[in-house]
């Protein structure tokens, strides 16, 4: 019978030297530097698309309403109630509570205290309570360049600053009674809801007389 035989190895002869060690640690070191930032902006791109998701689903919620009421787009602040956190409005009545849970993934800071952080267009959403009458949605001649829903935020320092958008309660920072700002929050892009129903990410800056703002 032949003997199958193994060959005796010291410790020595496997372990690796410490160049080798240092050699595969740089590597290691080097592969985690150029994955770390691609993993980041894929998970800041999957916010981003989230928030898409939330707006679009105000976008149908919106239509139903105005299905529902002779083609009417809904309110910003009427009957008492802010459009956004009052569970009697219209955002609540057909989109139920899970809408309570709708919020941008990139800026859940004010959603704690039961702010929004999505705000509505006072040009073609209502709130006669400052003139802003109700509209029906064949009354918007270009519906797909007409923004009803964006990102807001509350640094009065935005340089995107603007007075055209209106949130639930229409609370500044600091307490007193004002408007918010656009935010652009996700890598420089602000998403808006646009009266066609699709939702996109805007990177421009939308002046006093844009055409987006229905005047």
């Amino acid at each position: 019978m032949t003997r199958i035989g193994f060959k005796r190895t010291s410790p020595g002869d496997t372990a690796f030297t410490l160049i080798e060690l240092l050699v595969v640690i740089s590597i290691i070191s080097l592969l985690i530097s150029i994955l770390l930032p691609a993993l980041g902006a894929a998970r800041k791109s999957a916010r981003a698309a989230q928030c898409l998701a939330n707006q679009k689903s105000i976008g149908m919620i919106v239509s139903i309403y105005a299905n529902d009421n002779r083609e009417y787009i809904p309110y910003v602040y009427d009957h008492g109630y802010a459009w956004s956190i009052n569970s009697e409005s219209w955002l609540f009545t057909y989109g139920g509570s899970d809408m309570k849970k709708m919020d941008c993934p990139d800026y859940k800071l004010l959603y704690a205290s039961g702010h929004t952080n999505y705000g509505m267009s006072q040009h073609v959403a209502a709130a006669p309570s400052w003139g802003f009458v109700y509209r029906r949605v064949s009354s918007i001649l270009k519906p797909s360049k007409v923004v009803i829903v964006a990102d807001v935020m509350y640094e009065g320092t935005n340089i995107y600053s603007t007075s055209q958008f209106v949130i639930a309660d229409f609370m500044s920072p600091e307490g007193g009674w004002g408007t918010p700002n656009l935010g652009y929050r996700h890598q420089g892009a602000c998403n808006m809801l646009w009266i066609d129903g699709h939702a996109s990410a805007y990177k421009d800056i939308l002046p006093y007389n844009s055409e987006a703002w229905n005047k």
